[in-house]
Protein backbone atom coordinates (compact mmCIF):
# COMPACT_ATOMS: atom_id res chain seq x y z
CA UNK A 1 0.00 0.00 0.00
CA UNK A 2 1.01 3.52 -0.66
CA UNK A 3 2.15 5.27 2.57
CA UNK A 4 0.72 8.61 1.36
CA UNK A 5 -2.70 7.03 0.96
CA UNK A 6 -2.49 5.55 4.46
CA UNK A 7 -1.57 8.96 5.93
CA UNK A 8 -4.42 10.65 4.04
CA UNK A 9 -6.87 8.00 5.23
CA UNK A 10 -5.75 8.34 8.84
CA UNK A 11 -6.00 12.14 8.60
CA UNK A 12 -9.46 11.96 7.06
CA UNK A 13 -10.62 9.58 9.79
CA UNK A 14 -9.18 11.87 12.45
CA UNK A 15 -11.11 14.80 10.98
CA UNK A 16 -14.29 12.73 10.78
CA UNK A 17 -13.87 11.70 14.42
CA UNK A 18 -13.26 15.26 15.55
CA UNK A 19 -16.41 16.42 13.73
CA UNK A 20 -18.39 13.62 15.35
CA UNK A 21 -17.00 14.56 18.76
CA UNK A 22 -17.94 18.19 18.15
CA UNK A 23 -21.52 17.16 17.32
CA UNK A 24 -21.67 15.01 20.47
CA UNK A 25 -20.32 17.88 22.56
CA UNK A 26 -22.95 20.20 21.12
CA UNK A 27 -25.65 17.63 21.96
CA UNK A 28 -24.33 17.51 25.53
CA UNK A 29 -24.49 21.31 25.75
CA UNK A 30 -28.10 21.31 24.53
CA UNK A 31 -29.06 18.68 27.10
CA UNK A 32 -27.16 20.53 29.83
CA UNK A 33 -28.90 23.82 29.11
CA UNK A 34 -32.29 22.09 29.14
CA UNK A 35 -31.52 20.32 32.42
CA UNK A 36 -30.22 23.55 33.97
CA UNK A 37 -33.39 25.39 32.97
CA UNK A 38 -35.50 22.60 34.50
CA UNK A 39 -33.47 22.76 37.72
CA UNK A 40 -33.84 26.54 37.84
CA UNK A 41 -37.61 26.20 37.43
CA UNK A 42 -37.69 23.62 40.23
CA UNK A 43 -35.72 26.02 42.43
CA UNK A 44 -38.07 28.92 41.73
CA UNK A 45 -41.10 26.75 42.54
CA UNK A 46 -39.37 25.64 45.75
CA UNK A 47 -38.75 29.24 46.78
CA UNK A 48 -42.34 30.18 45.93
CA UNK A 49 -43.74 27.30 47.98
CA UNK A 50 -41.42 28.09 50.88
CA UNK A 51 -42.44 31.73 50.89
CA UNK A 52 -46.10 30.77 50.65
CA UNK A 53 -46.12 28.14 53.42
CA UNK A 54 -43.23 29.10 55.71
CA UNK A 55 -42.11 32.39 57.13
CA UNK A 56 -38.37 31.80 56.85
CA UNK A 57 -35.84 34.33 55.70
CA UNK A 58 -34.95 34.13 51.98
CA UNK A 59 -31.34 33.13 52.73
CA UNK A 60 -32.61 30.25 54.92
CA UNK A 61 -34.98 29.15 52.16
CA UNK A 62 -32.19 29.17 49.57
CA UNK A 63 -29.87 27.31 51.94
CA UNK A 64 -32.47 24.61 52.54
CA UNK A 65 -32.88 23.76 48.85
CA UNK A 66 -31.84 20.13 48.43
CA UNK A 67 -33.23 18.89 45.12
CA UNK A 68 -32.03 19.30 41.56
CA UNK A 69 -28.62 18.61 40.09
CA UNK A 70 -25.69 18.42 42.46
CA UNK A 71 -23.77 21.38 41.00
CA UNK A 72 -26.80 23.64 41.14
CA UNK A 73 -27.63 22.53 44.67
CA UNK A 74 -24.10 23.37 45.82
CA UNK A 75 -24.27 26.76 44.16
CA UNK A 76 -27.62 27.57 45.80
CA UNK A 77 -26.19 26.57 49.18
CA UNK A 78 -23.24 28.86 48.44
CA UNK A 79 -25.74 31.69 47.92
CA UNK A 80 -25.99 32.09 51.68
CA UNK A 81 -22.38 33.33 51.62
CA UNK A 82 -22.67 35.38 48.42
CA UNK A 83 -25.52 36.98 46.55
CA UNK A 84 -27.86 34.90 44.44
CA UNK A 85 -26.93 36.99 41.39
CA UNK A 86 -23.31 35.85 41.68
CA UNK A 87 -24.45 32.22 41.87
CA UNK A 88 -26.59 32.65 38.75
CA UNK A 89 -23.57 34.06 36.89
CA UNK A 90 -21.43 31.05 37.87
CA UNK A 91 -23.84 28.38 36.66
CA UNK A 92 -23.76 27.37 32.96
CA UNK A 93 -27.25 28.55 32.04
CA UNK A 94 -28.08 29.41 28.47
CA UNK A 95 -28.57 33.13 27.81
CA UNK A 96 -32.36 33.24 28.20
CA UNK A 97 -32.37 31.22 31.43
CA UNK A 98 -29.56 33.37 32.82
CA UNK A 99 -31.51 36.54 32.02
CA UNK A 100 -34.69 35.19 33.66
CA UNK A 101 -32.81 33.99 36.74
CA UNK A 102 -30.84 37.24 37.02
CA UNK A 103 -34.07 39.22 37.03
CA UNK A 104 -35.49 36.81 39.60
CA UNK A 105 -32.45 37.03 41.86
CA UNK A 106 -32.35 40.83 41.69
CA UNK A 107 -36.01 41.11 42.80
CA UNK A 108 -36.03 38.27 45.34
CA UNK A 109 -36.26 39.47 48.93
CA UNK A 110 -37.22 43.04 48.00
CA UNK A 111 -40.89 42.96 48.78
CA UNK A 112 -43.62 41.60 50.94
CA UNK A 113 -44.84 38.03 50.94
CA UNK A 114 -47.50 38.45 48.24
CA UNK A 115 -45.13 40.20 45.85
CA UNK A 116 -42.54 37.45 46.37
CA UNK A 117 -45.12 34.76 45.63
CA UNK A 118 -46.15 36.64 42.48
CA UNK A 119 -42.48 36.99 41.48
CA UNK A 120 -41.94 33.24 41.87
CA UNK A 121 -45.11 32.42 39.91
CA UNK A 122 -44.20 34.81 37.10
CA UNK A 123 -40.62 33.54 36.91
CA UNK A 124 -41.75 29.92 36.97
CA UNK A 125 -44.13 30.56 34.08
CA UNK A 126 -41.40 32.28 32.07
CA UNK A 127 -39.02 29.39 32.73
CA UNK A 128 -41.67 26.83 31.78
CA UNK A 129 -42.26 28.63 28.49
CA UNK A 130 -38.52 28.71 27.85
CA UNK A 131 -38.19 25.00 28.72
CA UNK A 132 -41.02 24.16 26.32
CA UNK A 133 -39.27 26.17 23.62
CA UNK A 134 -35.93 24.47 24.31
CA UNK A 135 -37.38 20.98 24.34
CA UNK A 136 -39.39 21.53 21.15
CA UNK A 137 -36.36 22.82 19.27
CA UNK A 138 -33.94 20.31 20.81
CA UNK A 139 -34.37 17.57 18.23
CA UNK A 140 -34.16 20.04 15.33
CA UNK A 141 -31.02 21.64 16.74
CA UNK A 142 -29.37 18.25 17.26
CA UNK A 143 -30.37 17.08 13.79
CA UNK A 144 -28.86 20.20 12.22
CA UNK A 145 -25.67 19.86 14.27
CA UNK A 146 -25.23 16.23 13.25
CA UNK A 147 -25.91 17.03 9.60
CA UNK A 148 -23.37 19.86 9.63
CA UNK A 149 -20.78 17.64 11.30
CA UNK A 150 -21.33 14.88 8.73
CA UNK A 151 -21.17 17.39 5.88
CA UNK A 152 -17.93 18.92 7.14
CA UNK A 153 -16.29 15.57 7.76
CA UNK A 154 -17.34 14.23 4.35
CA UNK A 155 -16.08 17.41 2.69
CA UNK A 156 -12.69 17.01 4.30
CA UNK A 157 -12.56 13.31 3.44
CA UNK A 158 -13.36 14.06 -0.21
CA UNK A 159 -10.87 16.92 -0.21
CA UNK A 160 -8.03 14.85 1.27
CA UNK A 161 -8.66 11.61 -0.57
Amino acid sequence: MNPVFICKTVGALAIALSCAMTALDYARCVRTSLDAARDAERFVRFVGDAVRYRSDDISDIIGSYDTGCCALRLLWKKASDTTLSEVVCEFPFDEATRRIMTEFSSELGRGYRDSQIELCSRTSERLRAHIDELSSSKSDRLRVACAVAVFISMSFIILFL
